[in-house]
């Protein structure tokens, strides 16, 4: 059998951490609106000035606080892949996907993971998953099926790199 010419469907390198910007404009506008209720309130002889400066205070705290954290949970498992994939440390496998399980949208509840085969390595992943590599499941839109011709940049047992065969 010829070999197949395949296409880049995922890329680490290239879609790894793809809600930075929207993250970053939610912070902004969160920050931005917690500076205002202080500064706005801060002469108000209104009885609820003191509840909304204080909301303003906390937004001002904790907004960075979950972006730094969240962004550190987010971007560490990209990171990790990417690491590993720049050393060197990784798998191809092709083949044939098979015992394909469609995964459930991030947001469903009692969500099923995705998960199939491919030349006897079983991978598995849900909407979301923070641990790095590709996730986007068949509820979000995801293109795998059974009896997909795949090749796979496997990174201990997450996807860095996922081509589709014609």
């Amino acid at each position: 059998m010829p070999n197949p010419t395949y296409s880049v469907v995922y890329d680490v390198l290239r879609d790894g951490y793809d809600n930075a910007v929207l993250w970053a404009l939610i912070a902004a506008t969160l920050w931005c609106s917690g500076l205002w209720l202080i500064v706005s309130n801060r002469r108000s002889t209104r009885k609820d000035a003191q509840s909304e400066t204080t909301l303003g205070w906390a937004l001002l705290v904790l907004v960075p606080t979950f972006v730094v954290v969240g962004s550190a949970v987010e971007y560490g498992g990209d990171y990790d892949v990417r690491r590993r994939l720049a050393r060197g440390e990784y798998t191809v496998v092709e083949g044939t996907v098979t015992d394909f399980v469609p995964g459930d949208p991030c947001c469903s509840r009692g969500r099923t993971p995705e998960s199939f085969t491919v030349a006897g390595r079983h991978y598995v992943y849900e909407a979301g998953d923070l641990g790095g590599g590709y996730s986007r499941t068949a509820g979000q839109g995801g293109s795998m099926h059974s009896g997909q011709r795949v090749r796979i940049t496997d990174v201990e047992g997450r996807i860095a790199r996922l081509e589709f065969a014609p």
